[in-house]
């Protein structure tokens, strides 16, 4: 009998246990989404089936966050159905129901809604990866004809939703355990009255966002979006709470206008904290979308940039192949300039080109004054890296070794660092960003304890210094530029050939190969690289954005029945439909205003410092500007239309109702 009971109750809440496992559906396809799209872009870059470890280290790690949000919007819905079910479960408790059949019954009830997420979370995820797989293969067609994912997506997911479900259930336990069911009941709630009515929260805040670009500007902005995006959401989690709540209560004195909008606007007052969690999880979701993507994404297009690469070939070679070069230049009709270097690596895996301050200034006809022990340094840098750390992570006085890297010059630990033979006797006079050589990369494996993403600088050294390390230094002291207008595959199959056997080999390539660098070749993978990070950032703003229209569906949805009883008493009160109606669509539309009225000032702001601080050229910058400018539009306007569509159509169902009752 009790069981029927239990059953009838819940199915009458049908409605609402549906949306639950909806929710955790949508959460966990889009953890299978990213994990699948990830597998497809590692097994495109090495082609393999992606390992567990490269599948966290390289795409994962960039929906950390994404993830978290996840969870807080899980406990978030689960707290709201337990509040919407917490006096069912009290009617159970009142006819008798025995306490282990109680927890029988609703420990039942929600592993069904964890079963439900995981199961239909991962069949809709499969159909999303393999919609994407299709275009991803038509997309490199000339790369790979087949895309396999393997299993470790599925792993990953798993793990994943379990923690997610794990720390939501655990979360849930122990805030019923210690403040009781009454308090779940009325989560959210303050009462009709705001706790919050001091500026100095709002205060500390606006402090917290200016570190936020200070940190953009600096070593953590450098290495990566994390951390001023973390504080940019912490800044935005204390406006939008303690700045919400000292707006409500400062309208609360100013009767005129506060009465002209307690109509639609009195929820806020009633369920303040259930409002300002999701308006926060909207807003951080378009922080890492415009912030964390969008610029990544201009930064990679277009996919081929040509200068680049000013020459067709590039070599590491001796002073003692010169006569070679000119036996090849005489017979291919190549065009050779020769620039006398060293080798210097640096301690964060790098290997560099050194030159004189003579030489520098015949190769750009500037003149650099350097004293003995200063350096001057060129960083040849695409656009993508404008605005990150610089030689030996950008330290003033930068660990050197003079000469080509070997394995003796490191430490060997959980990763690889500089050795005792490493110095800091250089210090840095200036910087510059300029292509001379190339924009070369090096070939680390991503698995490798040496992994880098530092390219072929130019170290620039006084004629003095110059003179006395250059005898000393190890590996190529010769640096040979080419155009070959006839015959390049001839030209650079003679120089492989002829590089294996008398020059140096290149420490930081997987391959072995030589200082060797192809014009041809390094486009096609500079092709590679930037279409599979244009691929990867539209991937995840779309997935993150559908999922911020997700949540305020959910919302909007979970609303509706509070919402119903409100318009069904101003109907039955008289009030005009064009006067419900705009309130309604007011009321709907707050959450997704709040994220935006926090969200757009303080994301605007960063991606401003971001593209200023990249020091592009004015038309680059400009470009940036109006990139950014057009897609905050764009998603500010598309998403006010989709709720206020929303709304609409809330408003018509309840006017419906209302004509029913």
């Amino acid at each position: 009998m009790l069981k029927k009971i239990f059953l009838k109750l819940l199915w009458e809440r049908k409605n609402d246990y549906i949306r639950v496992i909806l929710s955790g559906i949508f959460c966990i396809s889009v953890i299978f989404f990213s994990a699948a799209v990830g597998s497809g872009l590692v097994y495109i870059s090495v082609g393999e089936k992606a390992s567990m470890t490269e599948l966290v280290m390289e795409v994962e790690k960039n929906f950390v966050i994404p993830y978290v949000l996840l969870i807080f919007l899980m406990i978030l819905i689960i707290l709201s159905y337990i509040r919407k079910r917490a006096h069912d479960y009290a009617m159970l408790n009142i006819l008798g129901m025995k306490k282990k059949h109680r927890y029988m019954y609703i420990g039942c009830e929600y592993l069904g809604i964890i079963l439900g997420s995981i199961v239909g979370g991962l069949i809709l995820g499969e159909v999303e990866s393999l919609i994407v797989k299709r275009f991803m293969e038509n997309i490199f067609n000339d790369l790979v004809d087949n895309i396999f994912l393997g299993v470790t997506p599925i792993i990953l997911t798993l793990i994943i939703s379990i923690v997610m479900f794990g720390i939501g259930f655990c979360f849930c336990d122990q805030y019923i355990a210690c403040m009781g069911i009454e308090n779940v009941t009325s989560v959210g709630k303050v009462s009709g009255k705001n706790k919050v009515n001091s500026p100095w929260p709002i205060i500390g805040g606006v402090v917290i966002f200016i570190i936020t670009l200070i940190s953009i500007v600096t070593y953590w902005g450098q290495i990566g979006y994390t951390i001023p995006a973390t504080l940019g959401m912490i800044a935005m989690a204390i406006l939008i709470l303690f700045g919400g709540g000292y707006y409500l209560e400062r309208l609360r004195r100013k009767k005129k206008k506060y009465f002209k909008k307690i109509l639609w606007l009195n929820n806020w007052y009633h369920m303040f904290y259930s409002h300002v969690n999701f308006s926060y999880i909207v807003s951080a979701f378009l922080l890492i979308i415009l912030f964390g993507f969008n610029i990544v994404l201009v930064d990679n297009l277009p996919v081929s940039q040509t200068e680049n690469y000013p020459y067709d070939l590039v070599w590491g070679a001796n002073e003692k192949d010169r006569l070679f070069i000119k036996k090849i230049s005489e017979k291919y009709d190549v065009q050779t300039e020769l620039i006398p270097c060293i080798r210097v690596t640096s301690g964060n895996c790098a290997e560099h080109i050194g030159i004189s301050a003579a030489e520098y200034k015949r190769l750009t006809g500037e003149n650099v004054a350097l004293k003995n022990k200063e350096i001057y340094i060129v960083y040849q840098w695409d656009r993508s890296e404008y605005g990150t750390i610089g030689v030996d992570f950008g330290k003033l006085h930068p660990r050197l070794y003079m000469g080509c890297a070997t394995p003796n010059i490191w430490v060997y630990t959980q990763k690889t660092l500089p050795g005792n033979k490493f110095t800091r006797d250089y210090e840095v006079k200036g910087v510059t960003r300029k292509i001379i050589t190339g924009n070369f990369k090096t070939r680390v494996l991503s698995t490798s304890n040496m992994n880098t993403d530092v390219f072929e600088d130019i170290i620039v050294f006084s004629d003095k210094e110059y003179k006395r390390i250059s005898n000393k230094a190890e590996g190529s002291n010769l640096t040979v530029l080419m155009n070959t207008p006839k015959k390049h595959s001839a030209v650079l199959k003679k120089v492989s050939e002829y590089a294996e056997k008398h020059s140096q080999v290149n420490f930081f390539d997987y391959r072995g190969g030589n200082l060797i660098y192809d014009r041809k070749q390094c486009l096609i993978e500079d092709r590679e690289r930037k279409m599979l990070n244009v691929t990867a950032t539209l991937i995840d703003m779309i997935v993150l954005f559908i999922s911020v229209i997700f949540i305020l569906l959910e919302k909007a949805a979970s609303d509706y029945e509070i919402l119903e009883w409100k318009y069904l008493f101003y109907y039955r009160t008289g009030m005009p439909e064009k006067k419900r109606k705009r309130n309604m669509i007011k009321e709907v539309t707050a959450i997704a205003k709040v994220g935006l009225l926090v969200s757009i000032p303080v994301v605007t702001t960063m991606m401003f410092v971001k593209i200023v601080y990249k020091q592009m050229s004015i038309h680059w910058t400009y470009i940036y500007l109006v990139e950014a400018t057009v897609i905050v539009m764009g998603v500010t306007s598309i998403i006010m239309i989709i709720m206020r569509f929303i709304a609409g159509r809330m408003f018509k169902r309840s006017e419906r109702n209302s004509e029913d009752e």
